[in-house]
């Protein structure tokens, strides 16, 4: 798992100045998964990111990327079409 999809997550929930209860509460998940994902040690599902994407209104594309590990030359390329 990338630590990349972590980060991202935790970014977004300072953001909006949540605690790992509030924006696990917020997710349907419990805050003890919410820091694995935080940390990189747990790979979400799909599901999950697609709920994360419209919590926090951002691309899910941009989730999958990032928590598949996905290949840069690869997103570059999804990004031109």
């Amino acid at each position: 798992m990338s630590p990349g999809f972590g980060q991202r997550i935790r970014e977004l929930r300072q953001a909006r100045s949540l605690s790992l209860r509030q924006a696990a509460s917020e997710l349907r998940i419990s805050h003890p998964y919410l820091i694995q994902l935080e940390q990189g040690v747990e790979t979400p599902s799909e599901e999950l990111i697609r709920r994360i994407s419209s919590f926090f209104k951002v691309d899910a594309n941009e989730l999958v990327f990032i928590a598949r590990k996905i290949d840069q030359t690869i997103q570059n390329v999804a990004t031109v079409f």
